[in-house]
């Protein structure tokens, strides 16, 4: 079990790290030293159908995007989830 919650933290941290460069977290979340490994993107419809498209599964709720990591994603995940966001912002 500590290998999997050790994973987890390692993946949501740098994923943190990419998403307020990217400022698509909220203050709170920013603010936050310890979070889940659930979070909230801003985003609208038309970034959740590309992400989508993509083969990137989110779900789409409120205002926002939820995202979340879990043990079997990998930091390759990350870095392929992170490059379809920056591929989007040049549309």
């Amino acid at each position: 079990m500590t290998t999997i919650e050790d994973q987890i933290k390692e993946l949501t941290a740098y994923t943190k790290q990419e998403l307020i460069k990217l400022e698509l977290l909220d203050k709170a979340t920013i603010k936050r030293k310890i979070h889940s490994s659930i979070f909230n993107l801003k985003g609208d419809q038309k970034l959740y159908t590309y992400l989508k498209d993509h083969d990137i599964i989110t779900a789409f709720r409120g205002e926002g995007i939820r995202v979340s990591m879990h043990f079997y994603n990998t930091i390759e995940d990350i870095e392929n989830f992170l490059k379809v966001i920056y591929q989007y912002r040049k549309l």
